[in-house]
């Protein structure tokens, strides 16, 4: 059946995916049996492949089998990764996160100039430095305001961008999530009384071609040290202040 599916044109990688899958949920209850279909589905992989380099075999997730091997895999390691290496696991895939963060993301296509996959490489990455918001949020109603919360961005990051790596600093330092998500949070900042949002594409955004590319703290000139201030709940305004421009952010 899966020899059958894969040879029609129209059965996408997306689709080998979530047979492997669905073949995973269906039969992980009868391990034996799902180990010798995936060892057959092996042999005809390896079959098809006599007389390629030996390496380029399960170097892609690119067939059922070699998605299959990879949930199979998953359920063997689960309990030896849950007693004994998912801590270390976890900081490990921490600091990847941190490494890949100093330098610029795609936010459209995710490639990162500093990742370990080839496929996923920013090979074009723009000029950018690094830039730190101090972050201090309202305690109470009569002024009172939080201990600084440094955040780490980059003047290449765009608004959805800064306020995910708020979000993400302050879960990390406080242990519980923020109340609010990122894409519910707009950004706004005040010049000469009037307040102007803070959009990834707005009317001042940079069209090259036929397309508009998406606007960056650069963009809005944001260069130096700035100072957020804001609150914890729903409705209050989480304001950047720099002289001569206040940027608030509102989560409503």
């Amino acid at each position: 059946m899966v020899n059958a599916l894969e040879e029609q044109k129209s059965f996408t990688i997306k689709d080998k995916c979530a047979l492997a899958s669905l073949l995973t949920v269906a039969l992980h209850s009868n391990l034996l049996y799902l180990t010798e279909v995936m060892v057959v589905l092996l042999k005809v992989l390896m079959q098809k492949n006599s007389n390629m380099q030996p390496k380029l075999p399960l170097r892609r997730t690119e067939s059922t089998v070699e998605k299959l091997l990879t949930n199979w895999m998953s359920i063997c390691l689960y309990g030896f990764v849950r007693e004994h290496v998912g801590q270390h696991l976890f900081l490990m895939v921490s600091a990847i996160s941190q490494q890949i963060c100093k330098g610029p993301v795609d936010c459209v296509t995710e490639k990162a100039l500093y990742t370990l996959s080839e496929d996923w490489l920013l090979w074009q990455a723009p000029d950018f430095s690094s830039l730190r918001l101090k972050v201090l949020f309202a305690v109470g109603t009569d002024g009172g305001v939080s201990e600084p919360l440094e955040v780490g961005v980059l003047s290449c990051d765009t608004v959805e961008q800064v306020k995910e790596k708020i979000l993400s600093t302050f879960k990390s330092k406080f242990g519980f999530p923020f109340s609010t998500s990122p894409r519910d949070a707009c950004i706004e900042y005040e010049k000469n009384g009037t307040f102007i949002p803070l959009e990834e594409v707005d009317a001042s955004s940079e069209v090259i071609g036929e397309v508009t590319m998406l606007n960056t703290l650069k963009h809005y000139k944001v260069s130096k040290s700035f100072i957020l201030k804001g609150g914890f709940l729903r409705g209050v305004k989480l304001i950047l202040v720099h002289e001569p421009i206040q940027y608030v952010i509102q989560f409503d």
